[in-house]
């Protein structure tokens, strides 16, 4: 658990300073002021390792925890009606963003709010993520460990080297062949009709 600061930083000059500027800035400013942040916390998030990532939310935790044990219960009550008008706004605009979006492409749109990165980053069990993709969630930060799949058998791995003739050519038609295996899963029951019969039920 993170340690107990010994003051507590809403008290300082700095602190009350920065209050009353934000008291006196306009709504575009604040707004201004609120994407910078959002993109530096971003970026900042991006770059961590897992071991920065559990010490931050740690650190969120129990700051939220401080912070809640010591409110009252006005305080309380103002911070969930907060939470929902915040929920409430934020359901609000991307159901406004979503409507009738794929009838209004925009090609010149660099479509950031899908840009999570390369996969580049490594997870604890050994899964490969995207940058901004959440770590942890495919292995519930290490509660769930799951054996190693084993080796393929010689004659299974030769056809994914790409070194052999018959292997380039079943790389080539990888997905052709994913089609013909799948088709040899089918299940069919003879279901006979009376007089003329015109296809084959699956």
């Amino acid at each position: 658990m993170p340690r107990k600061r010994k003051s507590s930083y809403a008290n300082t000059p700095h602190a009350q300073r920065m209050r009353l500027r934000r008291q006196s800035e306009s709504c575009d400013a604040r707004e201004e002021r609120l994407s910078r942040q959002r993109q530096r916390q971003t970026e900042s998030r991006q770059n961590e390792t897992l071991g920065e990532h559990q010490e931050r939310q740690e650190q969120d935790t129990f700051r939220h925890m401080v912070a809640r044990r010591n409110e009252s219960e006005e305080e309380r009550q103002q911070r969930l009606i907060a939470d929902r008008n915040r929920y409430q706004n934020l359901r609000q605009r991307e159901i406004q963003n979503a409507k009738r979006s794929a009838l209004l492409y925009d090609k010149n749109d660099p479509c950031n709010k899908a840009a999570i990165g390369e996969m580049t980053k490594l997870c604890q069990c050994g899964a490969k993520k995207f940058t901004g993709e959440s770590l942890g969630m495919c292995c519930g930060n290490g509660k769930v460990t799951l054996d190693q799949f084993p080796p393929l058998p010689q004659l299974f791995e030769e056809k994914f080297t790409g070194e052999s003739q018959f292997s380039k050519h079943f790389l080539s038609r990888l997905r052709e062949y994913n089609s013909l295996f799948a088709m040899t899963s089918f299940g069919h029951k003879d279901e006979s009709v009376q007089s003329w019969n015109p296809s084959v039920r699956i």
